[in-house]
């Protein structure tokens, strides 16, 4: 991890159907991935907003990603992401496979010359859903405490908030990613309250810079990513449930300037 942070500190700036090729056209252009496997992921256990970072697996699902948009010559001109360590690594490693592609005349060692390529924008509102006490506990034990209905429900449904869980509090050694939002809803959110807080930042930040520059990318989590297609594809309340990301692909999101979802297409990734 201390490489990434040493990276994070000099490569962060701030902003206010598959195929194996891909051609230009006038639509704009929406790379959405979710973050490579977690440590938690791998251990199945609730994530929520607690900094926990890549596994082995998930670095080389990074490097996959960044190969596969290479190769199809899909280079984002900005790199959106949360303010979680998995989702930071990812973007980084990411962008390292896509500059690639530059010039040497464009390029250069120096990582602030490498941000002026394709810059990275972190934000809290595209952090994962913030599971209030769950976060490190693992699933199965709620599966065994609530039951498979429950749990599930809990994961997919639109508008439930998770449970009070006590006296199962987790030792670890991760920080969780603290602000005001979190700290005024100690027993998380809901899908419903997720969509509330990222849409600030869609409307003031993602679709003009969207608009402005063609083809972005937002590397971001699961659950955000299912609240942005509900949002994106006008998803019913009711049937948000049974909307999912699909797993291990990237989306490939074309949009008129009305914000009209125009294509979507799942592009594979091989793992290296």
């Amino acid at each position: 991890m201390f490489f990434f942070k040493n990276l994070f500190k000099q490569n962060i700036r701030n902003f206010s159907s598959k195929t194996d090729h891909y051609s230009q056209n006038e639509n704009l252009k929406l790379i959405l991935i979710r973050h490579g496997q977690s440590i938690w992921n791998q251990e199945s256990k609730f994530t929520g907003w607690t900094d926990i970072p890549l596994s082995k697996k998930g670095v080389i699902e990074a490097n996959a990603m960044g190969n596969k948009l290479k190769q199809m010559n899909l280079i984002p001109k900005a790199i959106f992401t949360s303010s979680l360590s998995r989702a930071i690594e990812t973007s980084l490693l990411i962008r390292r496979k896509l500059i690639s592609n530059f010039s040497e005349e464009e390029k250069d060692e120096k990582e602030e010359n490498i941000n002026n390529l394709i810059p990275i924008d972190t934000s809290w509102r595209l952090n994962e859903k913030h599971y209030g006490y769950l976060d490190g506990i693992e699933r199965e034990y709620i599966r065994k405490t609530y039951g498979k209905h429950f749990t599930k429900n809990m994961r997919d449904s639109f508008e439930m908030i998770p449970p009070i869980v006590k006296n199962n509090n987790p030792l670890h050694l991760y920080n969780k990613y603290e602000n005001i939002y979190f700290l005024d809803h100690p027993r998380g959110e809901s899908k419903k309250m997720l969509l509330n807080r990222f849409l600030p930042y869609w409307n003031s930040t993602l679709w003009s810079n969207l608009l402005d520059k063609n083809i972005i990318m937002i590397c971001t989590h699961k659950h955000t990513a299912r609240v942005l297609m509900k949002y994106l594809k006008n998803i019913p309340n009711d049937d948000f449930k049974n909307y999912q990301i699909p797993e291990k692909k990237m989306l490939l999101l074309e949009m008129d300037t009305n914000q009209k979802l125009i294509n979507e297409t799942e592009i594979d990734f091989n793992l290296d």
